[in-house]
């Protein structure tokens, strides 16, 4: 009859239990103080396992809300854009490829914010898909900025035709 000494056996288990768990929350803590978006999904199932709580500020959308959601998130995408997103990380996913798209989002408050999504496969050390992560960064100030330079381009470029003026470019370093 074996002897059971329970006390040395729980002892690794519990020193691995308490690394595992500190190991957690440092990951918690990190992804919390993310401004962005960060979210893991299950391949199998392509759901969302883990979410930081920065989809209030980007999404709209609480943890408890897309905790558990299949990724895309369905119900923030522009309608307009819900096909081709879709498609893009579908593909992704099957082939267990990164992928980058952007797209607009849709609040439930019906504002619109426009969205760029970084994903990748992380994979284990033999190669097999374990699961994917993605960033999803808030850029609509950029998108604003850049639709205001292309206006105000517009602006100066019909003001000098109908002045029946123009500028010149002149780069002294290659001339």
């Amino acid at each position: 009859q074996p002897e059971c000494q329970t006390g040395e056996a729980e002892a690794p288990l519990a020193r691995l239990t308490a690394e595992l768990h500190q190991c957690q929350e440092r990951f918690r803590l990190l992804a919390d103080m993310v401004d962005d978006v960060f979210w893991v999904g299950d391949f199998t199932t392509r759901k969302c396992m883990y979410v930081n709580p920065a989809c209030g500020a980007v999404l709209g959308r609480s943890v408890e809300d897309l905790q558990g959601e299949s990724i895309p998130f369905h119900d923030v995408l522009h309608p307009e854009d819900r096909e081709t997103v879709q498609d893009i990380v579908a593909e992704a996913w099957t082939r267990g490829k990164p992928y980058e798209c952007g797209f607009r989002a849709v609040w439930p408050d019906g504002s619109v914010r426009w969205l760029r999504e970084r994903a990748f496969p992380v994979l284990d050390s033999a190669g097999n898909k374990e699961f994917m992560a993605g960033f999803c960064t808030d850029v609509t100030s950029v998108r604003e900025a850049q639709e205001e330079a292309t206006h105000l381009r517009e602006t100066l470029d019909a003001a000098q035709r109908v002045a029946h003026m123009g500028y010149w470019r002149y780069d002294m370093a290659s001339e």
